[in-house]
């Protein structure tokens, strides 16, 4: 089988509602597109060849990702693994996965760490241990950023913000507790509202592209079954934005508390 034959099924697999991998190669692959992937080759035999995908896979994901617009929303989500209360006996992905945890609760497995655009693009991705600081991959997500960059307040830190803006990057976030509050552009007052794109998003990758594997039983499915997913989001025809104008933003106070 080519690898672009192989890419395709991926990402026909990620939208296609099947869950797991086999259920959707035997009923469905073999059955009804037996003639538009020749030659098929067994379940088995199709988890091996992932392997020599994964490098080609993770370019194409590359040119993939959207345009910059000057405006950037860092978000982050968890890919389980495991339930977390088997870590310890989990032998496939033994020394990647990490006891994390989220809004949700606790998990096991890694972090997907992602920017996006106002129009839902993405932007760049990173994956992480579900135990690593969030604040660790910014630098290496904002290296093609320009403008500015909205996140939540554990994603930006006072070391951070002068390293971001020596790359041409200013991080926004809503000030902690302790701090006082300063004087903040309206517009920015705004867009830190908007934020909930990224939770939409992170939403549609685990519904719609199932983003999350189910057992996986290598850890090269593991990581091939991320980077469909994500790649799969790229080809969605529809996708959640923000709707504003220039003309809109003008009519903005200057600053607010």
């Amino acid at each position: 089988m080519r690898l672009s034959a192989g890419r395709t099924l991926l990402r026909l697999f990620q939208t296609s509602g099947f869950r797991p991998f086999q259920t959707f190669s035997l009923p469905y692959v073999c059955q009804q597109l037996p003639r538009a992937f020749p030659p098929l080759v067994s379940y088995s035999r199709f988890g091996e060849l992932e392997a020599d995908g994964l490098g080609p896979l993770a370019a194409l994901l590359a040119t993939r990702f959207g345009r910059g617009t000057g405006i950037a929303f860092l978000d982050s989500t968890p890919s389980r693994g495991c339930h977390h209360l088997r870590l310890k006996s989990h032998q496939v992905l033994r020394g990647v996965a990490q006891r994390g945890v989220s809004s949700p609760g606790w998990f096991s497995g890694c972090k997907v760490p992602l920017v996006l655009n106002d129009h839902g693009d993405l932007r760049a991705v990173r994956f992480t241990p579900g135990n690593g600081d969030e604040r660790k991959p910014v630098p290496t997500l904002a290296r093609r950023l320009v403008g500015k960059r909205f996140g939540a307040r554990g994603s930006l830190s006072h070391d951070l913000f002068p390293q971001l803006w020596a790359q041409g990057v200013q991080g926004v976030t809503r000030s902690k507790k302790p701090m006082q509050n300063k004087l903040l552009p309206w517009l920015d007052k705004s867009l830190l509202s908007k934020r909930t794109l990224g939770e939409t998003v992170t939403d549609q990758l685990k519904t719609i592209c199932q983003l999350e594997p189910t057992r996986p039983r290598r850890l090269t499915t593991f990581t091939v079954n991320l980077l469909a997913a994500l790649m799969a989001d790229t080809y969605q025809e529809t996708k959640p934005s923000l709707t504003f104008t220039v003309a809109a933003l003008q009519t903005l106070p200057a600053v607010v508390f």
